[in-house]
């Protein structure tokens, strides 16, 4: 909800002009200093009554700015989520999803009340997104540690986060509708992520990484409330059975970790360049806004309940994420190639382009903490998470980019991800192998 309230909090401002139309002036504002020229009149608020844009008098020769404030939010992504995924190994899943969500409200609220400044502006900002990189890490690590044994219960959690993340877009959406000013709607969808700090009395450590670190009495009694709560027994023996795995030296990380490493980098930095540039072109397509955004939405539905429920389980991480890493370059491509009057074919396109750019998202988290050990599970996911902001940041850049050409984004966003589909070969299949809880399970089991 925080990362996607952009889209509406700077929606992009129509300048009107008397020699362009002085006949129904109903829906202008003029409060803004800065006139552009002699013939200015105002701004279109039909469908924002306000927006950053105009607080921070990005127009009238200033719109490039909006290009470098935009990215910020993903900057701080980039830099949150390894930070938090490093000390969420170190200190806990748990914890770290509380400090991080705290982060991401705070700084969110204070960006209401700070003075019209660009400075000011993008140092909140870069300080929301460094918690919301860090949360979405912490937490989707928390959920997938969850279930002792069984894909399918693996499968289920990850849905729960990503439905999650859905739920999050209609209130933002419907907020949005019915709230036209910036400052209150990104007051309302900041000081709402505080209810989330409840969980820390509702829910427990992940007893995986208590296991991890040694806290093998912790992680028993953490393991048996869990069992009552679904109304199960716990065999004593599978209780004495846990052991702390062998500590991992990081100076002892095997070739064959690092190569994964360095190809689901790529593929973060793809999945995110295509995901983020599509929902964030949003504003940019014909037609209402309010009617794009949920359009988008309930096709990134749809793809989290295929993906989870039919295409993960049948047919497996590697095959499913190159087909869409394919389709989602050839959807973009097609799209870059069509005329602009072609409205509803253009939107057609990029919903199939969200589905696959989305079920690319679904794929990657899973595939990544399926191919690491626990001990370095979350720093895995944060290196991973960081390098796929750089393509946020890109995706971001280049939606503003269609002054150059409107052609010019499509093709950009569609590139990597081309590459990201060949390079899919050098992964191995892990739909049949439970979670690794070390380092030698991590080679032994897959390859």
């Amino acid at each position: 909800m925080a990362t996607l309230s952009w889209v509406f909090t700077a929606y992009p401002v129509s300048v009107q002009y008397a020699a362009l139309d002085q006949r129904n002036l109903t829906n202008i504002t003029t409060d803004i200093d800065t006139p552009c020229n002699d013939s200015f009149l105002g701004f279109d608020s039909s469908v924002r009554e306000d927006s950053i844009v105009l607080d921070l008098n990005l127009l009238c020769g200033r719109e490039w700015l909006k290009s470098l404030l935009a990215p910020v939010y993903m900057v701080g992504m980039l830099i949150g989520a390894p930070v938090f995924g490093f000390l969420s190994d170190k200190f806990g899943r748990k914890r770290l999803v509380l400090v991080s969500i705290s982060v991401v409200s705070i700084s969110g609220c204070v960006l209401t009340v700070m003075p019209q400044s660009l400075a000011w502006h993008a140092f909140w900002r870069f300080l929301t997104g460094f918690g919301a990189g860090g949360a979405m890490v912490c937490t989707f690590v928390y959920l997938i540690e969850g279930p002792r044994k069984g894909r399918r219960w693996r499968l289920i959690a990850a849905l729960g986060l990503h439905l999650g993340w859905n739920s999050g877009q209609i209130v933002l959406v419907t907020t949005a509708y019915l709230v036209r000013g910036w400052r209150e709607l990104q007051l309302l969808t900041h000081a709402g992520c505080l209810l989330a700090l409840s969980l820390h009395f509702l829910v427990p450590e992940s007893p995986r990484w208590l296991i991890c670190q040694g806290r093998l009495e912790e992680a028993k009694q953490v393991i048996m409330q869990m069992a009552s709560t679904n109304r199960k027994t716990v065999p004593f023996d599978v209780l004495d059975s846990l052991v702390q795995p062998p500590i991992m030296q990081t100076g002892k990380i095997p070739k064959v970790l690092i190569k994964r490493l360095l190809v689901l980098s790529f593929q973060w930095f793809a999945t995110n360049l295509c995901y983020y540039g599509i929902h964030y072109s949003s504003a940019q397509l014909y037609g209402d806004i309010y009617i794009n955004f949920p359009l988008l939405m309930l096709a990134e539905v749809s793809a989290n309940l295929f993906s989870h429920l039919v295409a993960l389980p049948s047919l497996g991480r590697r095959r499913y994420l190159s087909l869409c890493q394919l389709l989602c370059s050839l959807v973009l491509l097609l799209s870059s190639a069509l005329s602009p009057s072609y409205h509803q074919l253009k939107i057609c396109l990029t919903l199939i382009g969200k589905f696959t750019a989305t079920a690319n998202f679904n794929c990657l988290y899973f595939y990544t903490c399926e191919l690491f050990p626990t001990s370095i599970r979350s720093t895995t996911i944060g290196v991973c998470s960081t390098l796929g902001r750089l393509g946020a940041v890109v995706a971001l850049a280049c939606v503003h980019l269609n002054w150059v050409s409107e052609y010019l984004p499509p093709v950009i966003m569609a590139a990597p991800a081309g590459v990201a589909a060949l390079l899919m070969v050098a992964l191995p299949e892990t739909e049949d192998c439970n979670l690794p809880e070390s380092l030698e399970e991590t080679i032994v089991m897959i390859k």
